[in-house]
């Protein structure tokens, strides 16, 4: 790997902070173009060092993608993809071990032996003050040089470690079981501490390279087991069919770990114990939806957690961290902000503002005198002004059988909330959620003059189990007629106009957008599907392929969509490519041929039953990239063919 410390001009120039004046006023403005919107975020990832002297973030130009470290005194750049070194992929996380070694996780489509392509994961290792580094692996014998997670981080004999889960490889093959490997993250030196037993082992190292604990999943007897490593005692066992149980990190004490299992209602409960046999095991957060745990970066200790809502709630053990949290959010007013990072001492932190008028904003803000002050830092998108991006608020609805249910509205920025053109756009997922966070494929739309309603339908995440559950086997029936009553409760509400309406759906969000003009019918002008679901039956032979019949992810979505209770012929009255005789509005379907999520022949199989059928189609194949378009050029052609597909049969004005 190369790095370099001179930086063209038009990067330098490109990282300028923008005004930060609040919304002009209540004339429809004119929109920004749509590449704005379409653009990866120009500036995102940003973690400061340890010691607060080191920031370092992912920045998009005309020249490329670059991993920036600035010091306040100079910028070091390296290139991501381009290079025969360099990965093609998506920045996955930034992490710094320690305040000179800094972790860039990058996401890479590959296609193996078995004939599939798979979303695999590579860690390059940066030391700014040598101006060098390394992709972790890149000795390791065998075809495999991407890590299946990342164990934790230990300084021993004067050397900083890494640790990292990898598939052992035997005369050149790839083997069935993963091993812990210890890479020296100065001379990557590489070895195997622990050999695992199946591809789902996982281990927990402490901050003096001790391993806590060892974890791994039977498939064929569905269990789960969590042991302490030394000496090897049972601590924790589970049977559950989706392996949802996992080691998680450290408690909040040196000793102690922290796992999730599965609850009797089939929910996820966080508990704390220490190794010993004996110990009792405390459960952590009682009945509260967490969306992430928050580990200290040195002790790997827990710190925190974050729970789930509209907007994630952030809550530290230690008063004095919660304290400065609490006045670090009122530093930046009515905006709604987000803990990105933060140095050891909690005195520098950096955060993130999204919502009304702000695209994304990262906020430097610093407490090392007598009160915290804010200073932005960086703009996700600076070629969206304030005024270009709408209200975005939460609505309350019931379904069809009186089930309680909310979801965002995004309005169009200037314009009177009334009797306006719908974009109707479900997320993806199913298991997933739309909240009030900034999302450029609604603003987008909005600032085109619709409002976009994206519900959160039953069987979406952030409700607790039981909301989540209910959408198995829901495809195309419950799920589905959620969606549409989102529109329908604003319509009576004289928000939207019923009868100018459309439905945008990227993957799930796909398959429910070409199920609103197959499955139902009457309800929208044109349907956008963006690497859907269109014939159920044949995807989960997909993932039969891809994963083995028996195994968790094959599990889960036969449950999910309702294939083991109900019979996989009963697939077939939800697919939309088995109804494309139904259609009753103009579909675009846009797939990248590299997707390892969705395979693309979901999309030529809707066209080509479409073509059958007489009914209007267009089809666009993106030739590179995956699933999440995370490609630029790739986002940008999407946006631009979905907003001028949606124009010409649903026009905004």
């Amino acid at each position: 790997m190369s790095t370099t410390t001179k930086l063209a001009g038009a990067i330098a120039t490109s990282i300028v902070l923008l005004s930060t004046s609040g919304p002009s006023g209540a004339a429809a403005p004119t929109p920004p173009p749509i590449e704005a919107f379409g653009k990866l975020p120009h500036i995102q990832n940003v973690e400061i060092s340890p010691d607060g002297k080191r920031t370092a973030f992912v920045v998009g130009t005309d020249q490329g993608r670059f991993v920036m470290v600035d010091d306040g005194k100079a910028v070091m750049s390296q290139p991501l993809g381009g290079g025969k070194d360099a990965r093609q992929g998506k920045v996955q996380r930034l992490e710094w071990a320690d305040d000179d070694h800094l972790l860039v996780t990058v996401g890479d489509n590959e296609e193996l032996l078995t004939g599939y392509r798979y979303e695999l994961s590579y860690v390059a290792v940066i030391v700014p003050s040598k101006h060098s580094g390394f992709w972790v692996f890149e000795h390791k014998a065998g075809p495999l040089k991407s890590v299946f997670g990342h164990a934790g981080f230990a300084r021993k004999n004067g050397h900083l470690y890494g640790y990292f889960p990898g598939q052992a490889e035997e005369y050149g093959r790839s083997t069935n079981h993963i091993d812990l490997y210890q890479v020296d993250l100065d001379t990557n030196e590489t070895h195997a501490v622990a050999i695992g037993e199946t591809l789902n082992s996982d281990w927990l190292v402490g901050p003096d390279g001790t391993i806590l604990a060892f974890s791994d999943y039977d498939n064929k007897r569905q269990s789960w087991q969590l042991y302490a490593a030394s000496p090897r005692e049972l601590l924790a066992q589970d049977k559950n069919p989706y392996d949802s149980a996992a080691i998680e990190g450290q408690g909040r004490t040196p000793g102690a770990i922290v796992y999730d299992m599965p609850t009797e209602d089939g929910g996820i409960a966080f508990f704390e114990r220490g190794l010993a046999k004996d110990a009792k095991p405390q459960r952590l957060f009682g009945d509260k939806l967490v969306a992430t745990l928050v580990f200290d970066r040195i002790t790997g200790l827990l710190e925190g957690v974050e729970t789930a809502g509209d907007y994630p709630e952030l809550t530290y053990f230690d008063p004095v961290k919660q304290a400065r949290w609490t006045d670090a959010k009122k530093a930046l007013g009515n905006l709604s902000a987000r803990l990105v990072s933060n140095d050891d001492a909690f005195s520098h932190l950096i955060v993130f503002s999204e919502g009304e008028g702000d695209s994304g904003t990262y906020w430097q803000i610093d407490f090392s005198g007598s009160a915290g002050k804010a200073e932005p830092l960086g703009y996700a998108y600076p070629d969206i002004p304030p005024e270009a991006v709408g209200p975005r608020t939460v609505f309350d609805y019931k379904a069809q059988d009186s089930l309680k249910l909310h979801g965002i509205l995004t309005l169009p920025p200037g314009r009177e909330a009334k009797n306006l053109p719908v974009i109707v756009m479900p997320h993806g997922g199913p298991l997933s959620r739309d909240d009030l966070a900034f999302d450029w494929l609604s603003a987008a739309f909005a600032s085109r003059g619709y409002a976009v309603v994206q519900p959160n339908f039953r069987g979406s995440s952030g409700y607790g189990h039981a909301f989540a559950q209910a959408g198995f086997g829901e495809w195309g029936k419950k799920m589905q007629t959620d969606v549409s009553d989102a529109m329908q409760a604003l319509a009576a509400k004289g928000v939207v106009d019923p009868k100018r309406a459309c439905t945008v759906g990227w993957s799930y969000g796909g398959y429910a957008a070409l199920a609103g003009v197959t499955v139902q019918q009457g309800l929208y002008r044109c349907a956008v599907s963006v690497a859907g679901v269109s014939d159920l039956k044949a995807m989960l032979l997909e993932e039969a392929g891809r994963n083995e019949e028996n195994s968790p992810e094959v599990r889960y979505w036969k449950d999910m969509m309702g294939a083991r209770r109900l019979g996989e012929t009963a697939l077939r009255d939800v697919s939309p490519a088995k109804l494309a005789d139904r259609a009753d509005a103009p579909v675009l379907l846009i797939h990248a041929k590299d997707d390892t999520i969705v395979p693309i022949e979901q999309s030529l199989v809707m066209q080509r039953a479409l073509k059958s059928a007489g009914k209007p189609v267009e089809f666009i194949q993106i030739d590179s990239g995956g699933h999440s378009m995370s490609r630029e050029a790739n986002r940008v052609a999407t946006l631009k063919a979905a907003i001028a597909f949606v124009e010409k049969y649903d026009p905004p004005n």
